[in-house]
């Protein structure tokens, strides 16, 4: 058996990884203008001075210094809160919380704040993600801007994070991969200031799985519903934790089988709880998302869906870097052209998908394989289909692969037929 890290090993080991994602910061600053970063030489005070703690060679500093990354995470995120912004997310997010709040369906609405702030733009359809996040968004929306709810939402993803690591991983590598989520200002610093909803999802994907890991798969339904109901490539984790919340089901189904028991009758007579889970997904959804969707079928779809398939690679969207796709590089590099590039995409893209998909119904046994298959899913999704994927997307798979390493310990343990997981596992 291996030996356990020492916690003067594993202290050391979180302060070089501290010491690495510190440094890589300061290249990421000295690589960007000051009139981006006003606050760069601040940034760049304090990243020194947690650079000079990480080498003292006195235990405490370690520990002082996993306290220090929290505020410093926070009040990076607030520093991109309330910075002003044009983007047409944010408006659109922030008109479509107004329209919600005054009675109209948001999906139907003319909307003019987006315009205003960014005059060049006249082809907003309307709010274009599926209206999950609108309603976590209400409180922060009064309370002024939205983006306060984001950033809250990856403070709350960080701790998830964290729990979930700390009980398999042991107290200094949770720490470590913590303080990245809390510091690697890169992964956030941009979605935030445009106001990008994935903070929202992610943050449902880490507390359905800490909720399933607690021993109720129940409230990880109805959180698995809410990632889904937030944006609309949040089926990459819905549909496979949906398939993790019917195993106890297909293991009764399996076992009653075997015994010779093949009536429908049969079926009917499982317990209900056996059903609950996956059903109290699917019903979380339909609560979240048909309201809306059923006031105006048209327009909900034409936003929601349409809009997004419109478009096709275009590398020099923002940046030549904007487009994180295989489609779109190729088209980049002069391989074809966009038109080709899209329509090969929609080939190749839904077959990959579906393969992946399919395969996941077999492969499914547990947690890490559940978010395993997920992240594989949400990887073959950003990097191969036809349409805009940014950058900030890929924290996605990143988010489902670090879960599935956090969990991975517990890979092989099958949740029992008729009791939910213990919150032992």
């Amino acid at each position: 058996m291996s030996k356990m890290l020492t916690p003067a090993k594993g202290s050391d080991m979180f302060r070089l990884a501290l010491l690495l994602l510190l440094i890589g910061q300061m290249f990421v600053y000295y690589d960007t203008a000051t009139k981006t970063i006003p606050q760069i030489n601040l940034y760049l005070l304090i990243n020194l001075l947690l650079i000079l703690l990480a080498l003292v060679p006195w235990s405490v500093a370690a520990r002082l210094l996993w306290l220090l990354v929290w505020p410093c995470g926070a009040l990076a995120r607030a520093d991109w809160i309330l910075r002003p912004t044009n983007s047409d997310v944010f408006w659109a997010t922030s008109q479509a919380v107004d329209f919600l709040l005054h009675g109209h369906n948001p999906y139907t609405q003319v909307y003019t704040w987006v315009y205003q702030h960014q005059p060049g733009i006249h082809d907003y359809p309307a709010y274009s993600y599926f209206p999950g996040a609108l309603f976590a968004e209400v409180p922060f929306y009064l309370l002024g801007n939205v983006r306060w709810g984001l950033g809250l939402a990856d403070l709350g993803t960080a701790l998830l994070i964290y729990l979930l690591a700390r009980d398999t991983l042991s107290i200094w590598p949770a720490r470590a991969i913590t303080a990245f989520w809390l510091l690697f200002v890169p992964a956030f610093q941009v979605p935030l200031r445009l106001g990008a909803l994935d903070f929202l999802l992610l943050f449902w994907i880490a507390l359905a799985v800490w909720l399933y890991q607690r021993g109720r798969p129940m409230a990880s339904a109805l959180a698995a519903a809410l990632a889904f109901s937030t944006k609309q490539y949040g089926f990459l984790f819905a549909l496979p934790w949906g398939i993790l919340l019917l195993q106890p089901l297909w293991v009764a189904l399996l076992a009653r089988w075997r015994t010779g028991e093949r009536r429908v009758a049969g079926l009917v007579a499982l317990p209900w709880r056996l059903w609950l889970p996956a059903l109290t997904e699917v019903g979380g959804v339909a609560l979240l998302v048909l309201p809306l969707a059923l006031l105006s079928p048209q327009a909900f779809v034409d936003a929601t869906i349409a809009n997004h398939l419109a478009y096709l690679p275009d590398p020099m969207l923002g940046t030549p870097q904007w487009n994180q796709t295989l489609a779109a590089q190729v088209v980049a590099l002069g391989g074809l052209s966009r038109i080709d590039a899209g329509r090969l995409a929609g080939i190749i893209f839904p077959l990959l998908l579906g393969l992946v998909l399919l395969a996941a119904v077999w492969k499914i046994r547990d947690v890490a394989t559940a978010l395993r298959w997920a992240a594989l899913a949400a990887g073959v999704t950003l990097a191969c289909n036809g349409v805009q994927t940014q950058f900030f997307y890929w924290r996605l798979p990143l988010l489902l692969f670090l879960l599935y390493s956090c969990v991975g310990p517990t890979a092989g343990v099958r949740q029992g037929p008729t009791k939910p997981i213990s919150p032992g596992l």
